[in-house]
C-alpha cells in the first residue's frame, strides 16, 4: 500500500485546528513574554532618564520700511538656508552660549537617578580652571548644619581630593580653585533637605559647550512659501531646554541688528572720511575765487557780459572737469582694487554709494559684491581654508581682474576725450589771447566751475550721509519669533504609553513567532486527519487523553467504567469486528513505532475491555527485551514466555489469573539473549493454537515495530494486528512504517489506534466523521462514536465546560 502523498519535512498546510492547538500549547510562553515586555517596559522607564524636546518658530523677513522709503538697496538677501547655516554657526552659538549658564553644570541625586538642577540649585560655584583634567569629573558637595561643605573629587589616576571649608571661602586644589557661595540667609539657616540631599556639578570645558549645542539642536524650514524655520532642542532639564531656545531666538533677533547697522556704520565712516576731504577743497577754491576777484577787479556784472565764445569755452571746460571726475573715481577703485589683498564688501559698497561709474564697470563690480558678501556669510559656518572659501576665493580674484582691465581700458578712452577736449580749448583761448579783460573772466569761470563741482559732490555725500543716517535709525529685526519655547511638560522618550504599547507588541510578535515556528516545524501527528492525509491504513479508534491519576495496573477501563476513556476503548473492541468477523478465537498483537507511546497501556485496557463482554481473554507479555506487564500487576517474573519458548516450562505453570480483572496474564519471563529466535521457533506457532483452544481472544504486547524486529512474527500471526499511534507525540513518518509493514511484509489487516487524543483534536476528528467507525473492505461500519456531552459520563464539570468551549471555538473559525 503506498502513501498517498509524500510526508513534508515542514508543516506546509494551513490547519486552523492545528495552529489553536499549538497556541494552546505554547499560550504559556506568550504570558511569560508579556510579563517579561511590562517588567522590562517598568524597568526602563524606571531607569531611564527623560529626554524633554523644546520647540521655537521664527519668521525670517528681508524687508525695511526704511529702505523703500528711502530706496536704499538691501545689504543682505539671504535665504533660509543661510539662515539656518548663520545659526549653527559656532561664531553664533558662542554669542548664544556667553548668555546662559552653561559654564558649570549643577545636579542631585535621587534613589537611582540623578536630575540637573538648572537655575535652581541652591548654591552658585565659582572656579578657576588650573588643569583641563577637571572637565567633566564629578565633585560631590556636601553641606553641614555649621555652614561648612565640604568638596571632593577624584581624577581618575590620582588619590582622592577633599577639602572643608566655609560658604564664600577659597579652597585650593590641584586642578582649580573652587569657591561655593549661596545665599547668607539660606546658609545661616540651612533645611533638612539641604543637608542629608546629595549634591554634585561638573564644571564644562568652553570648547564643548558649543558642540554640546549643536548635537542637541536641530534646525529645519518649517514652511518655505512663510519663511518660517523651526528650532528643535533636547535635553534631559525641561527648563534648560526652553531656556537655551528663547535665548537663542532672542540672540538672532539682536545679531540680525547689529549686522544691518555694522554695515551702515561702515558706509557713513567713508562719507564721513570723504567728506573731510572735500570739504577742504571746496574752501580752498571758494578763496581762490574770492582771491582772483580782488587782484583782477572782476565782479559779477562783467561775467555776465562774456560773449558766446566765452559759454563755449565754459561748456567744454565743464565736460573736461566731468571727465576728471570720473577719471578720478575709476583711479581710486582700481588704486583699491590693486593693493588690498582682502577686500572689503562695505568700502566696496561706499564706493558704489557716493561715485557715479560708467555702465561696463557697475555691471562688473554689483556681481563682485555679491560674491564679497557670499563669502562673509560663508565664514560664519565654515573656515578660511574650506574649499567653498577658496572657490569663492579664485571667482573674487577672475572678477576683480577684469574689473581692472575694464578700468584701465576705459581710462585710455577718457585720457582720448580728455585730449580732444583739451585742443578745443587751447585753440579757443588762444583766439581770445588778445583781450586781456576776457581772458580774466574765462580764468574765473574756470575757478567757478571747479568750485561748483566740488560743492556738488560735496553736497552728493552729505545727502548720502543723511540717507544712511535715517536707514540706521529704522533698522529694527525683520525676524518675528512666531512661538517662543515652553516648558515641555511630558517626555519625548520614554513615553510611558509609547514604551509600554511597544514592548506589549514585541512580545506579542516574539510569541506568535515562536508559535509559527512551532507550527511550521510541528511534525507530530495530533489527529487522525493527520494519519488519513498520508495513508490508506484503517482507523481502529481515537483514545482520548487520560488527565487523572493512572492506578498501579494502568486499568483505566475497570476504575472508570463510565469514563469517556472506557467508551473509547468499548468503541475498539466493537470496530475488531469490522476486521474478521469470522467465528473463533482471535489473536491481536499490539505495537508502535517507538517506545512511550502507549501499546502496553492500550493492551492492558483493550484486555480489560473484552473481558467485561464475558470473553475469555489472556494477555501475553511479548516483549521480551524490556519488559513491564509483571510490574504492573505485581506478578513473579521468572517465568513467563522465555521460559516456555525455550521448553524450560510448560506453558499452563506459567499463566497467572486475576479474579478481580477476569483476565490471564502470562508475563515475559526473564530477558533471554535471543529474544528475536524465540519468537521465530517452532514453540511460539505451538503455544498460539494451545491459547487458540482456551482462550476468546489472546492480546500479544509487543516490542517497538521500529526498533527491533520481534514484533514483525507476532503481527504475522495474529488475526487483528494494531499500530500504536500517540497524537503529539508520535512523528508523521511513522506512518511511513505502517504502510512499509502493510506493502512489504503483506500484514495487510494491519489497522492503527491513535492514542492520548487531546479534546480540541478529538472534536475535529468526530466533526470531519471519522468517530469510532471502522471501514476495511466493507466500508465503515457502525459509526459508533461519542460525543462530548458528558451528561452520562463521569467526568468533571471543568473537563466538560473546557471541551465545550474549544468546540466552540473551533466551530467559529470553521465557520469563518
Amino acid at each position: 500500500m503506498a502513501l498517498k502523498k509524500k510526508i513534508p519535512a515542514l508543516n506546509d498546510e494551513l490547519d486552523i485546528r492545528l495552529f489553536l492547538y499549538i497556541t494552546r500549547k505554547n499560550l504559556l510562553y506568550v504570558i511569560l513574554l508579556l510579563i517579561l515586555a511590562v517588567g522590562g517596559s517598568f524597568l526602563y522607564l524606571r531607569y531611564t532618564h527623560p529626554m524633554y524636546e523644546a520647540r521655537v518658530v521664527i519668521q525670517v523677513n528681508t524687508s525695511g520700511i526704511s529702505r523703500q522709503i528711502l530706496n536704499v538697496d538691501q545689504l543682505y538677501e539671504e535665504g533660509l538656508q543661510k539662515k539656518i547655516a548663520l545659526i549653527t554657526s559656532p561664531v553664533f552659538l558662542e554669542r548664544v552660549a556667553a548668555k546662559l549658564p552653561l559654564q558649570t553644570s549643577y545636579y542631585i541625586e535621587g534613589n537611582i537617578l540623578y536630575f540637573e538642577q538648572y537655575r535652581s540649585a541652591p548654591y552658585t560655584v565659582t572656579a578657576n580652571v588650573i588643569r583641563r583634567e577637571i572637565y567633566g569629573t564629578t565633585i560631590r558637595v556636601g553641606f553641614e548644619r555649621n555652614g561648612r561643605c565640604r568638596i571632593s573629587y577624584t581624577i581618575p589616576g590620582e588619590k582622592l581630593q577633599e577639602k572643608v571649608i566655609g560658604l564664600g571661602e577659597t579652597a585650593q586644589f590641584p586642578h582649580a580653585v573652587l569657591k561655593i557661595n549661596m545665599d547668607p540667609q539660606l546658609a545661616m539657616n540651612p533645611g533638612q533637605g539641604l543637608v542629608e540631599n546629595s549634591y554634585f556639578f561638573m564644571l564644562n570645558d568652553p570648547g564643548q559647550i558649543v558642540p554640546g549645542l549643536l548635537g542637541n539642536m536641530s534646525v529645519s524650514i518649517l514652511d518655505a512659501a512663510a519663511n518660517t524655520i523651526q528650532i528643535k532642542y533636547q535635553d534631559r532639564n525641561a527648563n534648560k531646554a526652553a531656556d537655551i531656545l528663547n535665548t537663542l531666538a532672542t540672540e538672532f533677533r539682536s545679531f540680525d541688528v547689529e549686522q544691518k547697522q555694522e554695515s551702515a556704520n561702515n558706509i557713513l565712516s567713508f562719507i564721513d572720511a570723504q567728506l573731510n576731504l572735500i570739504k577742504d577743497s571746496v574752501v580752498s577754491s571758494e578763496e581762490q575765487i574770492a582771491q582772483f576777484k580782488r587782484e583782477h577787479k572782476i565782479d559779477s556784472l562783467q561775467i555776465r557780459g562774456i560773449p558766446s565764445i566765452l559759454m563755449k569755452i565754459s561748456d567744454l571746460e565743464d565736460d573736461y572737469n566731468n571727465m576728471t571726475l570720473e577719471e578720478s573715481g575709476l583711479n581710486e577703485i582700481q588704486q583699491y582694487l590693486s593693493n588690498t589683498r582682502e577686500i572689503d564688501s562695505y568700502k566696496l559698497l561706499a564706493y558704489l554709494s557716493v561715485s557715479q561709474f560708467p555702465a561696463p564697470v557697475l555691471s562688473l563690480l554689483t556681481p563682485l559684491r555679491e560674491l564679497l558678501l557670499q563669502k562673509e556669510q560663508q565664514l560664519y559656518s565654515v573656515t578660511p581654508n574650506s574649499g567653498q572659501i577658496k572657490t569663492l576665493d579664485y571667482q573674487i580674484d577672475i572678477q576683480t581682474r577684469l574689473i581692472i582691465q575694464t578700468i584701465q581700458s576705459y581710462k585710455v578712452k577718457l585720457k582720448e576725450g580728455k585730449a580732444e577736449l583739451s585742443s578745443i580749448l587751447d585753440s579757443y583761448k588762444r583766439d581770445l589771447s588778445g583781450s586781456t579783460g576776457q581772458y580774466n573772466a574765462l580764468e574765473l569761470l574756470r575757478l567757478e566751475r571747479i568750485n561748483a563741482i566740488n560743492d556738488k559732490y560735496y553736497n552728493q555725500l552729505v545727502e548720502t550721509k543723511a540717507n544712511y543716517s535715517i536707514a540706521r535709525a529704522g533698522y529694527v529685526s525683520q525676524n518675528i519669533i512666531l512661538k517662543s519655547s515652553e516648558v515641555p511638560s511630558i517626555p519625548l522618550y520614554p513615553g510611558p504609553k509609547r514604551v509600554y504599547f511597544i514592548s506589549i507588541m514585541a512580545a506579542l510578535l516574539a510569541g506568535l513567532t515562536i508559535i509559527v515556528i512551532r507550527y511550521v516545524l510541528y511534525n507530530e501527528i495530533l489527529s487522525v486527519a493527520d494519519i488519513s492525509r498520508y495513508s490508506h491504513v484503517p482507523v481502529l479508534g481515537v483514545v482520548p487523553l487520560y488527565t487523572r491519576d493512572v492506578p498501579a495496573n494502568m486499568m483505566i477501563v475497570e476504575h472508570q467504567p463510565k469514563s469517556v476513556f472506557t467508551e473509547a476503548m468499548r468503541a475498539v473492541r466493537t470496530n475488531l469486528q469490522y476486521i474478521s468477523n469470522v467465528a473463533g478465537s482471535k489473536v491481536t498483537a499490539i505495537t508502535s513505532t517507538v517506545s512511550g507511546e502507549g501499546k502496553t497501556f492500550v493492551a492492558i485496557n483493550l484486555a480489560g475491555v473484552l473481558s467485561f463482554s464475558d470473553k475469555k481473554v489472556i494477555l501475553l507479555d511479548m516483549d521480551m527485551r524490556k519488559p513491564r506487564i509483571h510490574q504492573r500487576f505485581s506478578l513473579d517474573n521468572r517465568h513467563g514466555i522465555s521460559t516456555v519458548l525455550s521448553g524450560i516450562d510448560e506453558m499452563e505453570t506459567c499463566i497467572c489469573h486475576d479474579p478481580l480483572l477476569k483476565i490471564d496474564i502470562i508475563p515475559s519471563g526473564p530477558v533471554p539473549p535471543n529474544p528475536a529466535e524465540l519468537i521465530l521457533g517452532p514453540l511460539m506457532e505451538k503455544m498460539i493454537q494451545k491459547l487458540k483452544q482456551k482462550y476468546d481472544f489472546i492480546i500479544m504486547d509487543t516490542p517497538p515495530a521500529g526498533v527491533v524486529t520481534d514484533s514483525l512474527p507476532c503481527l504475522q500471526l495474529s488475526d487483528y494486528p494494531v499500530y500504536i499511534f500517540k497524537a503529539n507525540y508520535s512523528k508523521k513518518l511513522f506512518i511511513e512504517n505502517v504502510d512499509r509493514l502493510i506493502s512489504q511484509n503483506r500484514i495487510e489487516k494491519l489497522s492503527v489506534i491513535l492514542n492520548s487524543v487531546e479534546p480540541l483534536a478529538k472534536s475535529y476528528d468526530y466533526a470531519k466523521g471519522y468517530g469510532y467507525g471502522y471501514g476495511y473492505g466493507y466500508g465503515y461500519g457502525s459509526g459508533y462514536g461519542y460525543g462530548y456531552d458528558y451528561s452520562y459520563y463521569d467526568e468533571s464539570e471543568h473537563s466538560r465546560r473546557r471541551t465545550r468551549i474549544l468546540n466552540y471555538l473551533l466551530q467559529f473559525f470553521r465557520r469563518k
